[in-house]
């Protein structure tokens, strides 16, 4: 049986939380730090994440090679192992140019490292074991800019959206094959837009947020492992998250459970079938002086967290485990 970052008991509730709750809510997340006129919020975060299995096409629990190499006939061919490392740092920015409307623009770093021992004898598979040897890269990823609006905001609701623009910090660091490429991020522009409801509950620090994003790529042309340019287009990309978070004094926890869908890729207008989905249930744990803020001007707001995750079910996709942490700042 798989073994996860959250306790059995911990886990046992989460899912019972979300069975209960998503047929009415669906998802949602926190990702949207709004702030004051003239407030300045800044987040750093390391994640750390080591993909060495996947849930296959089947939807069943496998080995990562399931999911780099899908061809059953082509893998039964090919001897050893392989995983991945992603070691990710994202500095975030988001300033309030008036109580209704801030502007955000998080810059990720990454450090990824590609563990193999495949190996085969057919000449017409070596190209697939050269494409996943052993390999280490870094770089900036897709760096994001976002313009939030929030046009409700009360004791009992808020409401934000916005749209944005993603772009790859880096080139290509390796010959693009399908979603499985390892490299930093598509390498492709997106645009993506974003709804965010939040609902305040009775119980004091207590709230319910759902968010609902459509993320859209631009057509590019990519250098491919047939060692020609071909045409990528991006499959468009759905996520829908629901998160619920309480704060007692100044400790923060939380729970959330993010669910994304991924259509196929194309290139030259033939779809490559790599499309993916997966559900990921996330704990969160946090301190911090926040609350203070109720009370009066202090001199340095912040609040640091902790995040385990691990995907519940999903469909051709990594994972492993990943553990993030956080430092959230207000100036």
């Amino acid at each position: 049986m798989r073994s996860s970052l959250l306790p059995p008991f911990l886990r046992a509730c989460a899912l019972l939380f979300a069975g209960i709750l998503l047929p009415v809510l669906a998802f949602a997340s926190v990702d949207d730090e709004f702030v004051p006129e003239g407030t300045l919020f800044t987040r750093f975060s390391s994640r750390l994440e080591t993909q060495d299995r996947a849930i296959d096409r089947g939807k069943r629990e496998n080995s990562l090679k399931e999911y780099v190499i899908p061809e059953a006939s082509n893998r039964s061919q090919i001897n050893g192992s392989i995983e991945r490392e992603i070691t990710r740092h994202d500095l975030r920015f988001t300033y309030g140019f008036s109580d209704n409307w801030n502007m955000s623009l998080n810059i990720p770093y990454l450090q990824m490292e590609q563990r193999s021992s495949l190996s085969t004898a057919p000449a017409n598979l070596q190209a697939t074991v050269a494409r996943l040897q052993s390999d280490k890269i870094s770089g900036i990823g897709q760096v994001d800019l976002v313009n939030m609006h929030r046009p409700v905001f009360s004791d009992w609701n808020g409401f934000i959206w916005g749209y944005g623009l993603s772009l790859p910090g880096s080139g290509q660091q390796t010959p693009y094959h399908d979603s499985t490429t390892f490299d930093l991020g598509p390498p492709v522009r997106r645009v993506f837009i974003f709804a965010h409801y939040t609902r305040y509950t009775s119980l004091p620090r207590s709230r319910f947020d759902l968010r609902v994003l459509l993320r859209m790529g631009l057509k590019r042309s990519v250098e491919t492992t047939s060692g020609t340019n071909q045409v990528l287009t991006p499959g468009n990309q759905v996520r829908l998250k629901l998160n619920w978070s309480q704060e007692i004094g100044a400790v923060f926890y939380g729970l959330e459970l993010d669910r994304a869908v991924d259509r196929a890729n194309r290139l030259d207008n033939e779809s490559l079938s790599d499309k993916r989905n997966s559900q990921t249930l996330r704990l969160q744990l946090g301190f911090g002086n926040l609350l203070d803020l109720e009370q009066g001007p202090v001199d340095f707001p912040y609040q640091v967290q902790v995040q385990a995750e691990t995907v519940e079910r999903g469909f051709n996709h990594p994972f492993g485990s990943a553990v993030t942490l956080s430092l959230l700042m207000y100036f």
